[in-house]
């Protein structure tokens, strides 16, 4: 996988280490972006995507993150079908887009009430 490229790196906080791995070609450089901050957030957000299955890269001023099991949200949808017909699929999309929603806020350090 790419993102087990590199050298295992660790970090200093049991929780973190219990559920990520961090793998990077410069293991000081990775020490200086994986500060206490970041930590907090990433476990927060393992929390909000309700997935242990997250994996996140940095490359050069990018941050990419994925999260593993988040179904197709139009699945099933189709014009031909009244909406309460497809109402639950509705429901389940709509919780789906909060999370996504949920993730940014949290990247971007907002905490809107909801």
């Amino acid at each position: 996988s790419m993102f087990r490229s590199g050298k295992r790196v660790l970090i200093p906080h049991a929780d973190f280490e219990q559920k990520f791995e961090v793998y990077a070609e410069h293991p000081n450089e990775a020490l200086g972006y994986i500060t206490p901050t970041f930590v907090e957030n990433f476990l927060a957000l393992s929390k909000i995507a309700k997935s242990e299955n997250m994996v996140a890269a940095f490359q050069f001023e990018w941050f990419y993150l994925a999260v593993n099991g988040v179904p197709a949200l139009l699945d099933g949808f189709t014009a031909a079908k009244p909406v309460a017909e497809v109402r639950d699929e509705l429901h389940s999309a709509v919780g789906e887009i909060m999370m996504i929603y949920r993730i940014i806020d949290q990247l971007h350090q907002t905490h809107p009430e909801r």
